[in-house]
């Protein structure tokens, strides 16, 4: 018994006059090869694919064709393939083989699948529409499948849907959203039962592109507020006679048997909003109150709430061990999803049963572990040893709360990744990989915890700049791996390199906390560690600081080590000034520096490190077309990109049928870790006429970041022939990952 993988996500790949007829091919060609399984970790590969806005014919071929080796069981149509104009858009292909459903009237695929049309309905002389706007040119509904998944056997009721879009202002056609989620309601009660103490509850999911608005404070404004109606409220003041609802008035299973399950187990222990938002989609066309580019979470993938049965015990039913949004960072899955250019993004949830730490706001928290002092010195390692995987598949979280640099160890058989709290989608690789017997520690003190606990002798090394999740799994080799597992970490207190304290650049400095009246470690040493920027694109050096703020003047010495083993620092003063700064230009070569404090008595305190640099990251990067384009037809623009002063390009870009209202996110054009020091040179040439380069050079530049930022999000206007381009781009101080 595995966990289980689902993907869903809105592809774009929309049938005339919703979209383009030729970016619904190339999208769906796109989605294809980003679910390639080489694309995945061993366990991620998705099960079952769910797809929104696939409901161009051409596209639902491409999809069918490109994916049915991996997926034997697919539905590419829904209410029998209507065409292109009332399709509803939604697909499914899935590993697990879909059940015979009960006999119905709205029954389709040789009884294997269902479909409930929204569609509007008269009460009493009164009309209450399932559809406002361009949203009636598609046949939008819910359709319901069921599988087997090897839970336990246990068969898992999957309703997929998307409802109603808002166009002019957040919150718009709320009721009509309110009015299909009851449809949602009435046909799984239809299948399965009334939700009451009804253990088929417990294995319900339903997803989809629900175009409710749950990133933003869901209680602050009306239209935020459908978030609260939805999931807390029983559909709010809404779900009664007037607007047409008569059956199950003021309940709603949103509320009573279902949760919003990104916000429930993405958030930290505790805590009621998530610190990631969880953004799936980038608004394209302005609205009234609706501002073009604006981030918004409207995806979702709902999962059976907790409940207590008839006998007062808690029966289990199925969690998200964990949820990924799909592009989010620089890793090839990510990059490769990137390429659908859609205006959503995906999500990935790993599903099983509830255990305990399984999900991330279930975590076992830093201050619950056994501490143990290590001998002759101010470490000490923390221990817990009531973790369990007690079925393949199960995940283990923690929650390390406290900021600081951290050696992590834990049973040989798992793997561990790391997520700060604030970005659930993207791993922090350790920056070093250590034995503990190079960690300065009692040995044999070291291996009686090691051999106690079943611990590694190898551990890795995190800088914690932020709240973090440490998600604990079963290593590939031991997928089936059941049983008992140790976590331990070791808090740095740099009293030697190997426990150095990690540095962020252009950041606050950091005090190390030094004891008073007592040494830091057998050597009353102070170790810092500063990781340096990429080379720059063009290759020059680039200077960096390294100083210790020294407000009472005491006397140190301040030493420079180019990497963990340097024998000898490099540069090297001592003084008793307020400030002490080491100059440095750095070369090519990507090295960490180690820094050295050494105060004269134990009894000084009161020191701060930092470091600093004028590198500049290009994080992300994308184009909007916001206004008419020259010329009937496709669009063509060619965009090229250079750093400070070179003449080579990083980025060349070519597109062939670019239109209005159009986006294209270039960050798989260009090299991961992209640095420069002044300015970001772009240039676009339109291609209309066919000719290369046929209207143009239309130039901007991106300056870099200003000695006071250490980030920036902005975008710059490009003004060419007939048209307007938006160059939308992030920067910082840090690397992609």
């Amino acid at each position: 018994m595995r966990n289980i993988r689902i993907l869903t996500m809105n592809i774009q790949a929309q049938a005339w006059p919703a979209g383009p007829h030729s970016d619904a091919k190339w999208r769906a060609e796109a989605a294809v090869k980003a679910l390639d399984p080489g694309n995945f970790a061993f366990d991620e590969h998705p099960d079952v694919v769910v797809f929104n806005e696939a409901d161009n014919e051409d596209a639902k071929e491409i999809l069918e064709t490109g994916l049915k080796d991996m997926y034997p069981h697919f539905i590419v149509s829904f209410n029998g393939g209507s065409g292109d104009l009332n399709d509803g858009g939604l697909a499914i292909f899935s590993k697990f083989e879909f059940r015979e459903l009960p006999p119905s009237d709205y029954n389709f695929s040789n009884n294997r699948s269902r479909f409930y049309p929204y569609i509007s309905a008269g009460i009493a002389g009164m009309f209450y529409p399932m559809s406002a706007s361009d949203d009636g040119l598609a046949e939008k509904g819910v359709a319901i499948v069921q599988i087997s998944t090897g839970l336990h056997f246990e068969i898992v009721t999957i309703a997929l849907t998307h409802l109603q879009a808002f166009y002019e202002e957040v919150g718009e056609h709320h009721t009509i959203r309110l009015r299909q989620l009851k449809v949602i309601e009435a046909e799984l009660i239809d299948l399965i039962g009334a939700p009451e103490d009804n253990g088929n509850w417990d294995k319900v999911i339903v997803l989809g592109d629900l175009n409710i608005r749950g990133d933003t404070p869901p209680y602050s404004t009306e239209g935020h507020g459908e978030w609260t109606n939805v999931f807390i409220n029983n559909g709010g003041p809404y779900n009664n006679a007037s607007q047409g609802i008569a059956v199950r008035q003021n309940k709603l299973i949103f509320t009573e048997q279902l949760i919003d399950g990104w916000r429930t187990f993405m958030t930290p222990p505790g805590a009621f909003m998530e610190a990631d938002p969880g953004l799936t989609n980038t608004n394209l066309k302005e609205g009234e109150h609706l501002p073009a580019g604006l981030k918004e979470r409207l995806d979702y993938i709902c999962f059976p709430k907790q409940r207590t049965d008839a006998m007062g015990e808690t029966p289990r039913h199925l969690v998200a061990q964990h949820m990924r949004i799909l592009p989010s960072n620089f890793s090839a899955l990510d990059m490769a999803f990137e390429r659908i250019q859609s205006d959503h993004k995906g999500i990935l949830a790993q599903v099983h049963w509830q255990f305990k730490y399984n999900t991330p706001n279930q975590a076992k928290l830093q201050g619950d572990f056994v501490h143990f002092q290590a001998p002759d010195s101010l470490v000490k390692v923390n221990i817990a040893n009531d973790l369990k995987i007690p079925s393949p598949g199960v995940f283990q979280w923690i929650y390390i709360h406290e900021p600081g640099t951290y050696t992590f160890t834990y049973s040989p058989n798992l793997e561990a990744a790391f997520y700060y709290e604030n970005a659930m989608s993207t791993k922090i690789d350790p920056f070093n990989q250590v034995k503990w017997g190079e960690l300065g520690l009692d040995l044999d003190w070291l291996n009686s915890l090691q051999h106690e606990f079943g611990l590694s002798e190898v551990g890795d090394q995190v800088d914690v700049h932020r709240p973090m999740f440490i998600r604990l799994k079963a290593a590939e080799r031991d997928d089936q791996f059941t049983g008992n597992i140790a976590f331990s970490f070791i808090k740095h207190t740099g009293e030697n390199r190997f426990l150095a304290i990690g540095l962020l650049p252009n950041d606050i400095p950091k005090d190390p906390r030094l004891p008073v009246g007592q040494k830091n470690g057998k050597n009353d040493e102070c170790w810092f560690r500063a990781p340096l920027a990429e080379q720059l694109l063009s290759g020059n050096p680039y200077p960096a600081q390294f100083y210790i703020k020294n407000d009472f003047e005491r006397k140190i010495r301040l030493s420079l080590f180019e990497g963990i083993a340097a024998p000898a620092p490099f540069a090297q003063v001592t003084n008793e000034d307020r400030l002490t700064v080491i100059d440095y230009d750095r070369a090519a070569d990507i090295q960490d520096v180690y820094i050295l404090l050494e105060r004269s008595q134990t009894t000084d305190y009161e020191f701060l490190a930092g470091y600093r640099y004028s590198i500049s990251y290009l994080n992300h990067l994308e184009i909007y077309s916001i206004e008419d384009q020259s010329g009937l037809g496709a669009d063509e623009i060619h965009l090229t990109m250079t750093a400070d002063d070179m003449a080579a390009n990083f980025l060349d870009f070519t597109d062939e049928d670019f239109d209005d209202d159009e986006r294209r996110m270039l960050n798989s054009y260009y090299p991961k870790n992209t640095a420069f020091d002044n300015r970001l040179n772009v240039t676009v040439f339109e291609l209309d006429n066919g000719d290369d380069d046929d209207d143009g050079p239309f130039t901007g530049t991106i300056p870099a970041l200003k000695k006071s930022e250490n980030s920036r999000e902005s975008s710059i206007i490009i003004e060419a022939e007939g048209a307007e381009y938006q160059i939308s781009y992030k920067l910082s101080r840090n690397p992609n990952r």
